[in-house]
């Protein structure tokens, strides 16, 4: 069975401290869901909060650490957001999976839309996977990218490109989900301010409530 999962490293989380959050972060990234317990939804404000420091930094701001509702609110006022991940491709029959890599963003998810007319999502690199496109069917690398070869003694994940819009699909539902998740998360920690919350983050990571463009 392939799966295609909304995921988002949690390096930037160690050391957190402003709220709660998960005390194993190993292995290192979070499968986005709405069964998510709330110390994960922690964790991934946490990353979101400290990946996008310089984009919310207060002019003010110089020794004292934000209270959480303040910095909930700097992230709900925030211009743009933008978080380490991306969507991750596991075949359960295989035990293959390609994550994304470094320089990949959950903010660019949608690009997966572009495989089907034959094109390739930005996947990050070092190592750097791509999308090999076979008639049919396509094959995601987990390396090569770079020059469009796989390395030898990779395997790729193979599946009909016919399957992509409802693995898209089923990852775009795992993203609304979670973000059915923060309002709860945030307001004992911020008050009225938590009511926002989804909606800022729907807004910078393209998470619409219609189904994603096929």
């Amino acid at each position: 069975m392939i799966i295609i999962e909304p995921v988002i490293e949690t390096y930037d989380a160690k050391g957190f401290g402003v709220w709660p959050v998960s005390a194993d972060l190993d292995p290192e990234c979070l499968v986005l869901s709405g069964e998510l317990a709330s110390v994960d939804v922690g964790t991934v404000m946490a990353v979101i909060a400290v990946y996008n420091h310089n984009r919310m930094a207060s002019s003010g701001e110089h020794h004292e650490p934000p209270s959480p509702a303040e910095l909930i609110r700097r992230i709900t006022q925030a211009d743009s957001l933008v978080a380490p991940g991306g969507l991750r491709v596991r075949d359960t029959l295989t035990g293959l999976t390609v994550s994304p890599s470094c320089c990949c963003g959950l903010e660019g998810w949608q690009e997966w839309n572009l495989i089907a007319p034959g094109r390739s999502p930005w996947l990050g690199h070092t190592p750097t996977p791509w999308v090999e496109h076979l008639g049919q069917k396509i094959r995601v690398w987990p390396d090569g990218g770079d020059e469009a070869v796989p390395p030898a003694g990779t395997s790729p994940v193979e599946f009909p490109v016919s399957d992509l819009p409802g693995l898209i699909a089923s990852a775009h539902k795992q993203l609304q989900d979670f973000l059915d998740l923060l309002e709860p998360w945030a307001r004992p920690l911020a008050g009225e301010t938590a009511s926002s919350l989804g909606h800022a983050l729907a807004t910078h990571f393209h998470v619409t409530r219609a189904a994603p463009t096929r």
